[in-house]
């Protein structure tokens, strides 16, 4: 493991406008849960990002739970939880990992992830995750931008973080074991305000002027477009704001870089700033409608103990008793080219979001940590845990596995994947049909027999075996 500091480039500034709000697919509506959001998410099992912890009242510890020293199958997890688990041979197996080429695992690509506050048993959890599953030692490369204290485990946003990254990092190892992570510790805390974002955004153009470069960077934190047009004071400069901050982004992609978004855990809607609940009306996360940015939404895998599927995946829907993915209609960004034929389910602006993998609650991973764990009824140890934070690295690492194939970052994806849905069964493709992401009370938007809709994208993937080289070809 390395460490190597850097400087933030000075942040960039656009101006941007608003469209009207489109029209939505209304699903079933629910009763708005007593819980605040981010609290609901835990208690489910959810880790939310770090600035909806902003909005819950959690408590200063960790919770006292007896820790698991091995990850138990989906039967077993069924049988004491009520839920079907997936460890990482699992997870490979679901989604065809293992049914790539000998030697499809990563090697000389190079995946960024960016977090506040440094954590000092990072290196030791990610071993300890890999050893488990048989998987090669992890390639960390830790950056330090300023001089990031060590994260309190007792400090909820702290402690999220160091979760949270701790999650990203070791779902992507499970899809691309010899990936080089560049995990990168920031002073600024990214998610403390929208304003703050741009910290993240700013190292994101860093990264890609480095050498060896970025292949891609996989966020599973941010706001959401109506929480900047709350701090802004209106909808047209919480736009420009969104703006701003990804130009950043747009130009990293611009010079090959893939960037990858999770878009959200609270389905059609968001958290407000002011922590009193969520927004009445629908809302999308910022970064993930860039139309330069791949929007990972969640569905509900189910499969048996040797990672089969025995049910086609459907869109992680929580119908009020429960989280549900993002995914809806931007209101800041407009219809790219690759959704044009989508245009009776978008109208004139950015469908988010682009493919789905594994998220639901009802189907939590395991992920090993040491020190931080704020999931209520778990120890320390290894954790059961779900949401778009598990499905965008998840994806990312597919993403890796398809640069080291072609043999240099991919760019912009998306219109290579609207591409790739056309023709699903060549291109591993699996369409999702059925579920809706109404949650707290508000519409959200449902699946149907189209090869597109903003709960699941375009899909998820059947077997990367035919996924990846379909990707690795139509690459930057």
């Amino acid at each position: 493991m390395s460490r190597l500091k850097i400087t933030i480039a000075a942040a960039v500034s656009a101006a941007a406008v608003i469209g009207a709000a489109a029209a939505i697919i209304p699903a079933a509506t629910a009763q708005t849960s007593p819980l605040s959001p981010a609290a609901r998410l835990l208690a489910a099992g959810v880790l939310p990002p770090p600035g909806e912890l902003l909005h819950a009242a959690l408590p200063a510890a960790a919770p006292a739970a007896a820790s698991l020293t091995v990850p138990l199958p989906p039967s077993q997890c069924q049988a004491r939880y009520g839920t079907r688990c997936y460890d990482t041979a699992l997870l490979r197996r679901i989604y065809g990992v293992d049914a790539l080429p000998a030697g499809t695992d990563g090697h000389g690509a190079a995946v960024a992830l960016i977090l506040p506050f440094r954590n000092p048993v990072l290196l030791h959890d990610l071993e300890v995750f890999t050893a488990q599953a048989g998987l090669p030692a992890p390639d960390l490369h830790v950056i330090t931008i300023g001089d990031p204290a060590v994260a309190d485990p007792r400090v909820p946003e702290q402690a999220a973080a160091q979760e949270e990254g701790e999650l990203d990092s070791e779902t992507l190892l499970a899809m691309a074991p010899r990936v080089r992570i560049d995990y990168v510790e920031t002073q600024q805390d990214p998610a403390a305000s929208p304003a703050s974002f741009s910290a993240a955004t700013d190292v994101v153009a860093q990264l890609a002027r480095m050498q060896p470069q970025v292949d891609a960077v996989s966020f599973s934190y941010g706001w959401f477009e109506q929480n900047y047009a709350e701090l802004a004071g209106s909808p047209a400069a919480g736009a420009a704001m969104i703006r701003a901050q990804t130009a950043a982004i747009d130009a990293a992609v611009q010079h090959g870089m893939t960037v990858i978004s999770a878009d959200g855990d609270t389905g059609s809607t968001a958290p407000d700033l002011a922590g009193t609940g969520v927004y009445p009306d629908p809302t999308v996360a910022a970064l993930a409608a860039d139309p330069l940015v791949t929007a990972v939404s969640g569905t509900l895998v189910t499969a048996d103990d040797t990672g089969t599927r025995t049910a086609p995946d459907v869109v992680w829907s929580g119908n009020g008793a429960s989280p549900a993915t993002g995914g809806g209609v931007s209101a800041v960004f407009g219809r790219p080219a690759w959704q044009d034929p989508y245009a009776a389910v978008t109208g004139e602006h950015r469908g988010v979001g682009d493919i789905s993998m594994d998220a639901s609650d009802q189907s939590p991973v395991w992920i090993y940590t040491s020190r931080y764990q704020l999931i209520p009824g778990q120890g320390l140890g290894w954790t059961r845990i779900a949401g778009t934070s598990v499905a965008a690295p998840l994806f990312t690492g597919i993403v890796a596995l398809a640069s080291q194939m072609a043999g240099h970052p991919l760019g912009n994806i998306n219109p290579r994947l609207y591409t790739m849905a056309l023709d699903p069964s060549a291109s591993g493709i699996q369409p999702v049909t059925t579920g809706c992401n109404t949650d707290f009370g508000v519409p959200g938007y449902c699946a149907g027999d189209g090869a597109y809709s903003p709960p699941d994208g375009t899909g998820t993937i059947a077997t990367a075996a035919l996924f990846v080289p379909a990707l690795a070809a139509g690459g930057h």
